[in-house]
């Protein structure tokens, strides 16, 4: 459903408010087709502030390149020049992402692209940099993976990231009866290797008191009937996520003043 993947856009980046539809690269696909990778921390944003207050105004970023993992050097300094529009990522000073970066329309600038995997998170167990401090070993082969996280309501943000949630049970199944267990990582993130390629389905043990607000899938179009499968390529890569929220559903038996059992259901008088 093309609306997975435009709030995917939004947890991604929250100040980021474009919504995009279609299918979503994976982190392998991410690194394949950006010329620059890297693991960069924003020295300066200007101006600097929340996203929700600068999203309709240009802004000046450089980035500073700590780990360099493509077409970049350790050292090296980007600047950006984000444009005054809800499309254009917005940055705050400090701000420590995964960068995937594209050559921008004149000779040594740069730009983020809109509408794809652009940024990565930071987190040294998270699917980003497991697969990159991998390389190039993590490159050959299939890969697949994904990330099981928290999210809450907020009076702020609509969806606020909690965090990864660690030691949750993930089954992978495939044709002629194939199946793979595994547990995600104090990020939340399980990943497997080596896979023949083929239709999967994954299916994880949801934590007391949590619920599946709905899957994400990336890197494979969604696979009709099934939300939670992937279709792998030969040495192609593909990641089904899923996010969680409190369950806040009530059960139980309603009784009456005798403490019988009430069969039949109340309605609110009008």
């Amino acid at each position: 459903m093309p609306w997975r993947f435009a709030l995917l856009l939004i947890f991604v980046v929250r100040s980021w408010a474009c919504s995009c539809a279609g299918e979503w690269p994976s982190v392998k696909q991410a690194w394949k087709e950006a010329p620059a990778v890297f693991l960069g921390t924003v020295e300066m944003a200007d101006p600097d502030g929340d996203g929700r207050q600068v999203m309709f105004q240009e802004q000046f970023v450089r980035i500073r390149v700590d780990e360099a993992f493509k077409g970049v050097s350790r050292g090296q300094t980007i600047e950006l020049h984000q444009g005054a529009n809800d499309c254009d990522a917005k940055f705050r000073t400090g701000q420590r992402t995964v960068f995937y970066m594209y050559p921008g329309t004149t000779p040594g600038s740069w730009s983020v692209p809109w509408c794809t995997h652009a940024f990565g998170s930071a987190e040294p167990a998270g699917d980003d940099l497991l697969f990159l401090r991998g390389l190039p070993k993590s490159a050959i082969g299939t890969r697949l993976s994904g990330e099981v996280e928290l999210y809450e309501d907020s009076p702020t943000e609509a969806f606020k990231k909690v965090g990864g949630i660690p030691n949750v049970r993930v089954k992978i199944s495939g044709t002629q009866g194939f199946t793979r267990e595994t547990v995600t990582n104090v990020a939340g993130v399980y990943e497997l290797y080596g896979l023949h390629p083929g239709r999967y389905s994954v299916n994880i043990k949801v934590p007391r008191g949590l619920r599946i607000d709905f899957p994400v899938v990336t890197g494979s179009a969604p696979v009709k009937g099934d939300e939670d499968a992937v279709e792998l390529d030969q040495n192609g890569a593909a990641s089904v996520g899923f996010v969680l929220k409190a369950d806040t559903r009530l059960s139980g038996h309603m009784l009456d003043a005798k403490g019988t059992p009430m069969t039949k259901h109340l309605s609110r008088n009008k």
